[in-house]
């Protein structure tokens, strides 16, 4: 029987929403133009990543520059686009950016970040590193946990995995989601398994607003921490891999307004007419190792 494998994004989209995780890892789609702070957080991954990796700031800066303005493109108008109107759907779509989140601020919140961390504390063990582990196997199903980590780094007489969070919200209880967090446990534990050893994640968050801000946390995690959750997400991905088996996806509507509004509701509002999907998205197979 084939490997059940799956990153932290795809059960995140599937445990958002069913019908959303189907949307965009079963069939592949996505809006012709996607939301402006994914973009820019992309943008700005991109930025780090090249900073960790060669220490230059141009070349950063470039980095940040080149994801942005092939992510940031308008599709091309098409003349014999369908009709809409039926669903109350905006034929134009609007360009990414806004007041905090564009190529001009994003190039200024680097150079800010550059400057601000202009020394670390920290040695770069390794840098945006994939992995593709066996988590366990249950009923005969091997499940296989995939993904890249941005950093992993020792800090004094400890190893961490680092993840990148740009925000607008950065308040005093910021880091508290993070204290259960699915992602940043696996990274650690698939860091463990790597590397051999790894005391935990550490959040580097980047707050985007009219000024800038900087904020770091760290999380610490124990064998028990990483037992529980190789249990937690082998049952999670037991569940999506029957459910796509079954092919039963249904719409969790509490998650239609999440963070903004999701990226498929317009298909849902107009009962999955394929008209919506032709004219509002395109086709783009997602890819945990190039996100």
């Amino acid at each position: 029987m084939p490997d059940v494998v799956m990153d932290y994004t795809t059960m995140s989209d599937y445990l958002k929403c069913p019908r959303r995780g189907y949307y965009r890892h079963d069939c592949n789609i996505v809006p012709q133009t996607p939301a402006t702070p994914l973009i820019f957080g992309g943008a700005i991954h991109e930025g780090l990543a090249s900073w960790y990796q060669h220490g230059d700031e141009e070349r950063a800066l470039e980095s940040f520059c080149s994801y942005w303005d092939r992510e940031a493109q308008l599709p091309k108008e098409d003349e014999e686009a369908e009709d809409l109107s039926d669903f109350q759907i905006s034929l134009a779509p609007s360009r990414p950016g806004d007041e905090k989140r564009n190529r001009d601020s994003g190039l200024n919140l680097l150079r800010r970040y550059f400057s601000h961390y202009k020394t670390e504390n920290f040695k770069i063990l390794s840098n945006e590193f994939p992995f593709n582990l066996p988590l366990g196997t249950s009923e005969g199903i091997t499940y296989r946990l995939t993904g890249k980590i941005d950093l992993f780094v020792q800090w004094g007489d400890q190893t961490y995995v680092m993840d990148h969070k740009t925000t607008s919200m950065l308040g005093p209880k910021y880091f508290d989601q993070f204290k259960l967090s699915m992602q940043l446990r696996g990274y650690a534990w698939a860091a463990r398994e790597l590397f051999k050893e790894c005391d935990g994640a550490m959040v580097n968050a980047i707050f985007v607003g009219k000024t800038f801000k900087f904020a770091r946390d760290i999380f610490a995690y124990t064998s028990e921490d990483f037992s529980l959750y190789v249990e937690n997400t082998m049952a999670i991905m037991h569940d999506i891999h029957k459910a796509r088996k079954l092919q039963r996806f249904p719409m969790n509507t509490d998650a239609c307004m999440l963070y903004g509004s999701c990226p498929y509701r317009e298909i849902c509002e107009a009962r999955g007419d394929e008209r919506v999907i032709r004219n509002r998205y395109t086709t783009r197979e997602w890819n945990p190792f190039f996100a």
